[in-house]
């Protein structure tokens, strides 16, 4: 059965988007731009390059935020239906109904795939510094390979034979998409080490986005959330982490970043306000992983019928990014920047 205008429609925003916040990412890192005040260099406003993966996961986290607008758009038209249909009291005040009028909006479990999203978005962040965008998103689909073993250890999950031999070519595929980049000077910014560390945090932060899969169908599948509110919450729980604890620490964490921080905050904010560039690629990285998220999960509504399925929605995540159409996003991205911010080569490194 041919796809309808709608799906073709959805899928195609999903990869899109998907490309979208894959490229942003990557042009932040490749930005320079003065940022604060550096002790190492007579209090003077120093150049640097923009890398501050830990911030953002911070945008991630809000761009997640942003999903518990469709949310309430959502909710508002069906208590708006019900109440024409005169059911919506009745619907209501049944306790054994879980839909979306009768499911709190704030609730604890949130944080527990939060904190997994927490730590493998800044992995994979941090790894992006050493490795291309291309080669980042396929390392990525390393995270197939660790959600079914863990589903079959926790959820106990039963893998048949053609499942078995799709991970076979996938570990193929990955290891010699690594060994490549590695041994063969694929990038003349990194050293071979260096890109074997980036491999190596990439393919951590795909085992901790796993993890938040199992915690996601342990936890929340199954007890009535909407998958837009679980996105949203997510995002408001790991907005909150990072605000408050994460960032705060990494501040005053020792490290190389500016004035001896493991990554200077201040910092960060004094070169969005000096590019208007790294600022552009911080509202696209935010806006694409809010409509990423509901493609997604519109995805998974109309051509696997399990709405809530948040599973689903990170297999499309591996699937949906090709490299070719990251490379011709880049191309379009570069043209465009060339176009309305015609210095922007003096601020950025191609990798």
């Amino acid at each position: 059965m041919g796809f309808t205008k709608k799906q073709l429609f959805l899928i195609f925003g999903m990869l899109v988007t998907g490309t979208i916040n894959t490229v942003s990412k990557k042009l932040q890192l490749d930005c320079t731009a003065f940022g604060y005040y550096n002790h190492s260099a007579n209090d003077t406003r120093t150049e640097h390059h923009f890398n501050k993966p830990w911030f953002q996961t911070l945008l991630m986290f809000l761009g997640e935020v942003l999903c518990l607008f469709g949310y309430f758009v959502i909710r508002y038209r069906k208590r708006k239906r019900l109440e024409r249909e005169g059911t919506y009291h009745q619907i209501v005040s049944d306790p054994n109904n879980l839909g979306i009028l009768n499911t709190p909006l704030f609730n604890w479990y949130f944080g527990l795939p939060a904190c997994c999203d927490l730590l493998g978005t800044t992995l994979a962040g941090i790894g992006l510094m050493f490795v291309d965008a291309s080669i980042w998103q396929m390392m990525r689909g390393s995270l197939i390979i660790f959600a079914a073993i863990l589903s079959i250890i926790f959820l106990k999950r039963r893998l048949f034979g053609f499942h078995w031999t799709g991970m076979l070519c996938t570990v193929i595929g990955l290891a010699l998409v690594g060994t490549k980049s590695v041994f063969s000077g694929h990038s003349s910014q990194h050293t071979a080490a260096q890109s074997a560390i980036g491999i190596a945090l990439v393919l951590a932060g795909a085992f901790s986005s796993a993890c938040q899969m199992i915690v996601e169908e342990t936890f929340i599948k199954n007890r009535g959330f909407h998958p837009l509110q679980a996105v949203g919450m997510e995002g408001l729980f790991g907005s909150f982490m990072m605000i408050a604890i994460a960032l705060p620490a990494v501040h005053f964490i020792p490290g190389g970043d500016l004035n001896g921080s493991y990554e200077n905050f201040i910092d960060a904010m004094y070169q969005l306000g000096d590019s208007p560039l790294i600022l552009v690629n911080c509202f696209l990285y935010i806006l694409s992983i809010a409509f990423f998220n509901y493609f997604g999960l519109s995805i998974t509504r109309y051509l696997s019928g399990k709405f809530g399925s948040n599973f689903a929605r990170h297999i499309n995540f591996v699937y949906c990014k090709p490299a070719v159409f990251q490379r011709i996003c880049k191309l379009v991205a570069s043209f465009t920047l060339a176009t309305f911010f015609p210095d922007h080569e003096n601020n950025t490194v191609t990798h």
